[in-house]
């Protein structure tokens, strides 16, 4: 017979699994928010580091690198596109 709640037939030795399982849960806590952090700072570096598409001296430095202007047209038309900024 049991007087008052009783233990709910819990042993002595059933403070470790519960101990492992608070801890366990608590790392998942941790685990969960370091991602969410993470994938959040990655996202809003990734939205800094988009170039404007229209920005015309990124455009240039394109038809440069893909060979359709020389040097010398490079180096004017980036002379007067830093002069109207």
């Amino acid at each position: 017979m049991m007087w008052g709640w009783g233990n709910g037939y819990w042993t002595y030795g059933a403070w470790l699994p519960m101990m492992l399982a608070m801890v366990v849960f608590l790392a998942f806590i941790v685990w969960a928010v370091v991602v969410l952090t993470r994938s959040w700072a990655s996202k809003a570096e990734d939205h800094d580091r988009t170039p404007n598409p229209s920005d015309p001296i990124r455009i240039l430095e394109e038809r440069f690198a893909r060979g359709e202007i020389d040097e010398e047209e490079y180096a004017k038309r980036r002379t007067i596109l830093q002069q109207n900024r």
